[in-house]
């Protein structure tokens, strides 16, 4: 049996009014390698564009390499081919420009740890 195995961390992500913020989305296990292939980025209903997304590794973007993604009831499907070493973590960077509401977004990371 491989010791490989598909992921599929799924995290709603929620951002204050007037916010710039950098959370978490995953951390890879001790001992293992992430290598991602795609990454899911769902702006529901309602976000207005407003919310400005961008995932990293490290400090360097990876979907999208350059500028931000931003949208109103759409699903970005984003082929990405990159490995993350043991125990780094898979962080997106989150803007909300609206003032006085949160805005939200869902992101799906889908790869192997081995």
């Amino acid at each position: 049996m491989s010791s490989d195995y598909r992921i599929i961390a799924t995290k709603r992500l929620q951002v204050s009014p007037a916010t710039e913020t950098y959370q978490e989305i995953y951390t890879v296990s001790p001992g293992k390698r992430l290598r991602l292939t795609k990454i899911e980025v769902f702006f529901p209903s309602g976000t207005l564009s407003e919310l400005q997304v961008r995932i990293l590794q490290g400090w360097v973007g990876i979907a999208p390499t350059k500028g931000v993604l931003v949208g109103d009831n759409i699903k970005y499907e984003i082929e990405v081919d990159t490995t993350y070493g043991s125990q780094s973590k898979v962080k997106a960077y989150l803007k909300n420009t609206n003032a006085t509401s949160s805005r939200d977004c869902v992101i799906t990371l889908i790869g192997e740890e081995s």
